[in-house]
């Protein structure tokens, strides 16, 4: 078992012999890498070794090629990246964060996160929103999209830049109330607004004071109409 974790004949190094054997405890998905350009893996846990068809042999093999350039100058500048990477398994596509940290000089561990559910259905929403942009902006209005189940907003990117926004907004409607709007009057209609939808009113209306990313202030007129339940994912 042990010739499967090593994969490179430096690797019998006693640095990583004695981190190996506190890795090859760890559930989550593991591997060390060289820190130069190839990023060549010397060393696989078994948690990893588990998801694969065959060993990983180099991290580069999961990184866009568009990224690498600079993961390598973070590695090289701050001893540490986050990047998103993805590897098929039985022609299925599975993404991963991988968050990388430089150890022992020349080396690199690269610990793994599954974010595939989140990533697909995330995407889904970004690639709506880019085919709808030109539509947003004749309109002369603001569209967004409210995932009831998920207490998800997406966001127009326009809008998002301007309200210091993510696209994708978590927990909302509250989350996006504390970071919008100061008056407590404001606040109750915009989140009276959103438990409207989840209690299952068919449209709504409400007039709110916004707060951009300039500290200014903007009056708005909200309305919504409930479409049918089709996931986009």
């Amino acid at each position: 078992m042990e010739s499967r974790r090593m994969l490179a004949e430096n690797s019998t190094q006693e640095p990583l012999d004695d981190l190996s054997a506190v890795l090859c405890a760890i559930p989550s998905p593991i591997c060390v890498s060289t820190r130069n350009a190839s990023l060549t893996v010397l060393y696989q846990n078994e948690a990893l070794l588990a998801i694969l068809d065959d060993p990983l042999k180099e991290v580069c093999d999961w990184i866009n090629p568009a990224d690498l350039s600079n993961v390598l100058y973070e590695l090289s500048t701050w001893e540490q990246v986050e990047v998103i990477g993805c590897f098929k398994v039985k022609q299925t596509p599975t993404y991963f964060q991988l968050r990388g940290h430089v150890y022992h000089r020349d080396w690199v561990i690269w610990c793994m996160q599954d974010i595939s559910a989140e990533y697909e259905y995330k995407q889904a929403y970004v690639r709506l929103y880019e085919e709808y942009e030109a539509m947003i902006e004749l309109s002369g209005k603001d569209f967004t999209v409210y995932h009831i189940d998920r207490k998800m907003l997406v966001l127009p990117k326009s809008m998002a830049e301007e309200y210091g926004l993510p696209m994708i907004c978590e927990n909302a409607p509250y989350s996006v109330a504390e970071r919008l709007l100061r008056e407590e009057d404001s606040k109750k209609r915009y989140i009276d607004f959103y438990e409207g939808m989840m209690q299952g009113s068919t449209s709504g209306t409400a007039v709110v004071r916004l707060y951009n990313v300039r500290g200014e202030s903007e009056w708005f007129s909200l309305s919504y109409t409930m479409l049918p339940d089709d996931d986009p994912a």
